[in-house]
């Protein structure tokens, strides 16, 4: 019993430095839109910085990777910051354990999906981007 004890009070000690943050948001945003957070920040896709995602059709040695330049404007007054998100190639928006989290200013930023997916001999045109952001606990 005493050892039940220790170890359920560890696993709560554990879990108070949890991060205990509010709702997640997800944004769709075309480059150079604006999205509002729950918190009255902004977040901007600004541009995609790199794009080696293994193009459809092609075979290639690795799946490569995408990575987008978001720019975050929280709604403390602190200073705005540039956010680079990477997206893994060969994985889907819903596929929560391989993407790449950035934590800053208070938020977690995730990059879940960039659309068009590449194609070979193929201007990409126009992109969108699917962006997750999390408040994280003070």
């Amino acid at each position: 019993m005493r050892l039940l004890a220790i170890l359920l009070a560890l696993a709560l000690a554990g879990c108070a430095h949890a991060p205990q943050g509010g709702k997640t948001q997800t944004f769709s945003l075309d480059e150079g839109q604006t999205g509002t957070l729950s918190n009255g920040g902004k977040i901007t896709f600004a541009n995609v910085v790199n794009e080696s995602r293994c193009p459809t059709g092609v075979q290639c040695v690795w799946a490569g990777t995408a990575t987008v330049r978001f720019r975050l404007v929280p709604a403390s007054g602190e200073p705005a910051a540039d956010v680079l998100a990477v997206l893994p190639g060969g994985i889907g928006k819903d596929d929560v354990a391989n993407l790449l989290p950035v934590d800053t200013l208070g938020v977690s930023v995730t990059l879940a999906e960039l659309v068009p997916y590449p194609e070979a001999n193929k201007e990409p045109g126009r992109r969108r981007a699917l962006v997750r952001v999390r408040p994280l606990a003070p």
